[in-house]
């Protein structure tokens, strides 16, 4: 059970968006209140006059449906998203539409602007004064949260507001990859920065009209807000997660010739694949010649350093073709979920960002494995997917050792999710694998970690991307 080296993400395949879909309808929490429900929805021809008639139709459901959200944030940012479908999309051909979808949620509410697809993702352009590409450069300033989802019927790009008497934080950005004509930095450790109210945001526009190209504006700060955060990105999530709209992303799988396991793997290209500096850390962490379960090996990319460097290591892995590939090791062929050996180490061993899958009651299996099989004094070294990956994952490519990686499909399907499929070329062989990544918070790990018993020791690593937990 390993993951790809590198970028690993899966994009979210769905059917075609239905209004009438079950996954539309109201969910209730207990106690019986609407945790989320379409208020309204509205499909126009891709046709730049048609703008006017989404900024209305926005402002009218806001109005009808007692939106109590900022109504001319929704306004501004809506005609901008369907501005740039038409431009930029499908959507501005020949029978080409946009979808507007208003969805009330706990907190506030949700704005998804559909389109039909383009060659290149939504991107942000960080230049105040550029002639286009400003449209999402507001999205990132003024919505709590803003995100996309591609898949085969089109591009859906969304953003959140929270509701008026809870204060506003600046957008994190999705940071998605190319060529749809914006582009800008979202901050380095890709949370949320707090932010001033959008009323005391000032903005002073040159072009009134909304499908004009060039827009002008200043922008004067009132100071940081105070109280909480409009809405936590794992409230955000877990809307998305029960509405459905966003998350339909599919099981992990992966194509290419021989063996591919349960996850995706292929064999015979991790039989390949060097390990990529993880054993130092590993070793280091662990301490000298200290035992070592190893949980997730693969074909022993990791293992094989491992021993070595004078560790006993006992290599776990749910296949049996990747384990035999395994030497000089103890070998268990069993699934991490559940794994009981009788026996604990000095140090176990989650690798592979193992601990970034999109199930949480996985997550959680995993974790418990790790706190029952750690001695007393031991520990827990784990890799993960950082704050910063989520938020600059992109279509990308290099190749090394002869190989070619290759990232492509990213998509965000929520705010805490990245998918996408990594694809490998060695030779005339070709592999790929398709999966998801969930990303985590210092407080999601906290809190992860503290469910299974373990808690965060400290970073091994100055990107936070390797950590060490104990009992």
């Amino acid at each position: 059970m390993e993951t790809p080296a590198g970028n690993s993400v899966r994009p979210g395949h769905g059917a075609e968006r239905r209004l009438d879909d079950p996954a539309h309808a109201a969910v209730r929490v207990p106690g019986g209140s609407p945790r989320a429900a379409v208020l309204g929805s509205l499909t126009i021809p891709g046709r730049p006059e048609q703008v006017g008639l989404a900024r209305a139709f926005v402002a009218q459901t806001f109005r009808s449906k007692q939106i109590h959200a900022d109504s001319d944030a929704a306004t501004l940012l809506t005609s901008e998203i369907v501005t740039n479908a038409i431009q930029h999309t499908r959507s501005g051909a020949d029978g080409g539409t946009v979808t507007i979808v208003v969805i009330g949620v706990a907190h506030g509410v949700l704005i998804e602007i559909i389109d039909d697809g383009s060659a290149g993702s939504p991107i942000v352009k960080g230049d105040l004064y550029a002639a286009e590409g400003h449209g999402l450069f507001l999205v990132q300033h003024l919505a709590t949260e803003w995100g996309y989802l591609k898949d085969s019927a089109g591009t859906t790009v969304w953003f959140h507001l929270p509701t008026a008497r809870e204060p506003q934080q600046a957008a994190v950005q999705a940071d998605p990859p190319a060529d749809r004509g914006h582009h800008a930095a979202a901050r380095d450790d890709g949370h949320a920065r707090g932010a001033e109210p959008y009323q005391a945001q000032l903005w002073t526009a040159a072009a009134s009209s909304a499908a004009a190209p060039a827009l002008r504006f200043s922008r004067a700060t009132a100071g940081d807000p105070a109280g909480p955060p409009a809405l936590s990105r794992a409230a955000l999530g877990a809307a998305f997660g029960k509405i459905g709209f966003m998350t339909r992303v599919a099981h992990p799988h992966g194509t290419g010739p021989g063996v591919i396991t349960p996850d995706g793997c292929a064999v015979d290209l991790y039989a390949q694949l060097p390990d990529f500096g993880e054993p130092a850390i590993v070793h280091a962490a662990a301490g000298p010649g200290a035992p070592i379960l190893e949980l997730g090996c693969g074909t022993g990319r990791i293992t094989h350093p491992l021993v070595a460097l004078g560790h006993e290591v006992v290599a776990v892995d749910e296949s049996p073709e990747m384990l035999a590939h395994v030497r000089n090791a103890e070998t268990v062929c069993a699934r991490i979920e559940g794994l009981s050996l009788g026996r604990r180490f000095e140090a176990v061993l989650l690798a592979s960002h193992l601990i970034n899958v999109a199930d949480e009651p996985i997550r959680n299996a995993l974790l418990t494995a790790c706190r029952q099989h750690v001695a007393e004094g031991g520990c827990v070294i784990v890799q993960q997917h950082t704050p910063k990956w989520f938020t600059e994952a992109a279509d990308s490519e290099h190749a090394s050792d002869g190989m070619l990686f290759r990232l492509r499909d990213v998509s965000r399907p929520a705010p805490n999710l990245v998918s996408a499929t990594v694809e490998y070329v060695v030779g005339d062989q070709r592999w790929t694998q398709t999966f998801t990544a969930m990303r985590l918070g210092e407080s999601d790990l906290a809190a992860a970690l503290a469910a299974a018993g373990l808690r965060l020791d400290r970073y091994l690593t100055e990107d936070h991307s390797w950590f060490r937990a104990v009992p």
